[in-house]
């Protein structure tokens, strides 16, 4: 049975299971080929009849979750989001930039001014290494991409002189 799993990135990898297969092994596969061991941390979403997004239950076979034929399309998640200090593999932490960084375009992110602020540096980081003025050439447009408005950081002034808040839309 075939099975479209799409990775936080957009690329879409073709997992080859058991007609009788589970969700756990689709997981395992997808995190094998990532090269991830820490898969505990993820799972596989897929749409529901009225477009919602259901987390498929990794014990039961995937077959009986989902409607219609294969090839079933699912898209993997990081479903526990942990403190970055237990995360020990590399790739493990680039799905969770990739996955903060599809939310963040997408605007699916609720968090307050100040967790806003905290998370595009946290990304600027990622994406670009440690700040130094002299070598910085990274703009708004290059974290947050080419829409600004559907997912963008907008500083706008408050009523004190020179304090600064920033929003997420």
């Amino acid at each position: 049975m075939l099975c479209y799993v799409t990775r936080p990135d957009a690329v879409v990898m073709e997992v080859e299971v058991d007609a009788k297969a589970n969700g756990e092994d689709c997981l395992n596969q997808v995190c094998k080929r990532l090269g991830i061991i820490e898969g505990d941390y993820f799972g596989l979403q897929f749409s529901g009849n009225k477009g919602e997004n259901l987390w498929l239950n990794l014990r039961n076979r995937i077959s009986q979750q989902m409607d219609g034929l294969a090839p079933f399309r699912l898209k993997l998640k990081v479903k526990f989001f942990v403190e970055p200090h237990l995360i020990l593999q590399e790739q493990t932490r680039h799905m969770f930039f990739l996955h903060i960084k599809e939310d963040l375009l997408a605007g699916r992110l609720q968090c307050s001014p100040a967790q806003a602020v905290e998370l595009s540096a946290l990304l600027a980081q990622m994406e670009y290494g440690d700040y130094s003025v002299n070598t910085a050439t990274y703009s708004l447009q290059d974290l947050c991409g080419k829409d600004i408005d559907t997912a963008a950081l907008i500083c706008r002034s408050r009523n004190t002189p020179g304090e600064k808040e920033w929003i997420l839309r």
